[in-house]
């Protein structure tokens, strides 16, 4: 009889040990899932928009992540497999509803997609980023989570004057900036 109950035991052990590898497995793979997005889109605004998209939001979202991976891995080690599920499905929400918000959110125009613009119309000719300052805040948000724009330094077609351009990242507008 103590046999039957010793073998049922071990089962038992195993297979809680069997969902508790997964739900470990599961958490890390998300949490690193969400680091590298997170590093990805770090990238992305440094050297494709320059900085101009306010990163605090992505920032919470990987804060999120992490404490909830912690939450699942101690209530793993508590043996509270709700806790666990739960903390993976807040995961998932947190990482789809950052990607989601980067994708949607960020600006339709690049640096080099805006110099290019600026190059193809006919009133400036060689237009480059000011070696001074390549963005440029505004008072108000351009667009959610943008409240910066590039500044171009241009020269102009007919005058040969070099003149302070400020490009809104979101609608593709540019204005001359005045000193």
């Amino acid at each position: 009889m103590n046999n039957v109950i010793s073998i049922i035991a071990l089962k038992r052990l195993r297979i809680m040990l069997d969902w508790q590898k997964a739900i470990v497995a599961s958490l890390s793979f998300i949490c690193v899932l969400q680091i590298a997005s997170f590093i990805t889109m770090l990238c992305l605004n440094a050297n494709w928009y320059l900085g101009v998209i306010d990163m605090t939001l992505w920032q919470c979202v990987l804060w999120i992540v992490l404490m909830m991976t912690a939450v699942g891995l101690s209530s793993v080690k508590h043996k509270r497999m709700m806790i666990s599920y739960t903390s993976i499905a807040l995961c998932v929400i947190a990482l789809i509803t950052g990607i989601l918000t980067w994708c949607l959110f960020s600006p339709q125009y690049s640096y080099m997609e805006a110099q290019t613009l600026l190059n193809m119309d006919q009133v400036y000719d060689d237009a480059a980023i000011c070696e001074d300052y390549s963005t440029i805040g505004t008072t108000n948000e351009i667009g959610f989570f943008i409240s910066k724009g590039y500044v171009f330094r241009v020269v102009t077609a007919g005058e040969k004057e070099i003149v302070e351009l400020f490009f809104n990242p979101v609608t593709g507008d540019y204005y001359k900036i005045s000193k």
